[in-house]
């Protein structure tokens, strides 16, 4: 099982929204991949390297080009808690 928070439903739907003005069908494809990457997480069938954010919270991190994924494990899950494109800043140290 998985959750996302607030912050990255509105960067998944912002990454997606701009890939789908340029080409739909890549847009739908892209969201189908990570959705499917998001149930695995959360049936512990994928592990991401751990990495430190700036904040120095401690996370894992997923990529699935050209987006990057923040999670952290939770009893039930997987909580996911930002989604990035990976030509923007990188929020890790």
């Amino acid at each position: 099982m998985w959750t996302l928070a607030p912050t990255a439903e509105a960067e998944l739907i912002e990454a997606i929204g701009y890939i789908a003005d340029r080409n739909p069908q890549a847009a739908r494809a892209l969201l189908e991949r990570v959705l499917r990457m998001f149930d695995r997480l959360g049936q512990h069938q994928l592990e991401g390297r751990l990495v430190t954010l700036r904040s120095g919270a401690p996370v894992r991190r997923w990529t699935i080009p050209p987006l990057v994924v923040f999670y952290d494990r939770t009893r039930d899950g997987v909580a996911i808690l930002r989604v990035r494109h990976g030509a923007r800043r990188p929020i890790t140290r």
